[in-house]
């Protein structure tokens, strides 16, 4: 059984209008070039769903952002929108976190603080960071985007 199936049931809400939004937050997380014309296209057909099934309660506003506005944002960004995340910022402060229990003397704050920056300063340079980045390619597996979201990149 889907988790779509399974929200519907729970929620009782279409299970139609749960996958054509799951597919939309998908499609803008996957760090791809959207096309913007698909984009509104797919968001205009879901927000007739949800005001044809449920108008009788008001959009919430970042729904009606993303369905209604979120095509003007695509086309605008030079990038895909899934790096504006804050992912990369929780992924450095886990790196902080990690750098200051194992790798920096605990007798002094600045000496704990020199460290840290240096420990940055060696994550950072090119051919380190190119090593880690392919390792970590290596431990994830590919997660195929539905169909309906692979309609939604940029080719």
């Amino acid at each position: 059984m889907s988790l779509t199936k399974v929200s519907s049931e729970i929620t009782g809400i279409k299970e139609e209008l749960i996958t054509r939004l799951r597919n939309l937050l998908l499609a803008i997380s996957s760090g791809k070039l959207l096309d913007p014309g698909k984009f509104e296209r797919y968001a205009m057909k879901t927000a007739e769903i949800y005001v044809k099934e449920y108008g009788w309660y008001k959009m919430p506003p970042t729904l009606h952002k993303v369905l209604f506005h979120g095509h003007q944002v695509i086309a605008k960004s030079q990038f895909p929108i899934g790096h504006l995340s804050e992912e990369p910022q929780e992924a450095l402060n886990k790196e902080v976190y990690r750098i200051r229990r194992n790798n920096t003397r605990k007798y002094s704050r600045t000496a704990a603080n020199q460290d840290l920056i240096n420990g940055l300063i060696v994550g950072s340079d090119p051919v380190i960071s190119h090593y880690r980045y392919h390792q970590m390619e290596k431990k994830k597996t590919e997660n195929v985007l539905p169909e309906d979201v692979q309609d939604l990149i940029r080719t």
